[in-house]
């Protein structure tokens, strides 16, 4: 996930003029034969503004226009609401990871960026998509990760990336998956001026890779 979070700060950050990717999602991303990750698919990418990183755009407010229509046609249990009872994210299976940023009015930003990576983050490490089946009513991906996390995270990740013949290396990736999962949960805040930039996930996934490496190697 270094890998593709790189490439998203270098997108977001790297050049003058910021780029948005738009689709975030695993299908679009990439493995070589040495299993670096690669991010694909920019087709549907925008340049933003320089100052302050959106753009509205007809382009996403078309596909935004058939993902409306498209809502009519999906179980209301895929649509998540805040408390004002306003659409906040909807899932389906072209736009699994695409934020309501994009499909309401047109803009485009970063932090539609972020709040992607942040589903694909936490689908990597549990294996459950936001429109598997036990998320209906107001259980959805997020809610289901949050809840859980505070009562145990064997019940979130999927159980073969905690498996390890050694203790020590057990533990490390057990606290190392529950930071990530709660740096993921950071990109997914509500307001999108509050969540965090790729730049300090970067930063906290080495870090985080740091720790594991060090912990996983202590003598016991």
């Amino acid at each position: 996930m270094i890998d593709v979070v790189s490439t998203i700060e270098y997108l977001h950050h790297g050049q003058t003029i910021p780029v948005a990717h738009c689709d975030l999602k695993p299908n679009n991303v990439l493995f070589d034969e040495d299993m670096v990750a690669h991010l694909g698919d920019f087709g549907i990418a925008k340049l933003l503004d320089e100052k302050d990183s959106t753009v509205q755009t007809i382009t996403l407010a078309t596909i935004g226009y058939m993902a409306q229509v498209m809502l009519k046609l999906l179980d209301f249990s895929f649509i998540h609401y805040d408390n004002s009872g306003k659409i906040i994210a909807y899932f389906d299976d072209g736009f699994n990871h695409l934020h309501v940023e994009y499909e309401t009015q047109g803009v485009v930003s970063i932090k539609g960026d972020a709040y992607s990576f942040g589903i694909l983050l936490i689908e990597t490490l549990i294996r459950k998509k936001p429109t598997d089946e036990m998320f209906v009513g107001e259980m959805s991906l997020i809610h289901w990760v949050t809840e859980s996390l505070s009562c145990a995270l064997t019940q979130v990740v999927d159980a073969n990336l905690l498996i390890s013949t050694k203790d020590r290396e057990h533990f490390a990736m057990k606290d190392c998956t529950l930071s990530i999962l709660q740096m993921a949960l950071e990109c997914l805040v509500e307001l999108s001026e509050e969540r965090i930039d790729m730049k300090n996930v970067v930063a906290q996934l080495k870090k985080i890779k740091i720790r594991f490496l060090k912990d996983s190697n202590k003598q016991a």
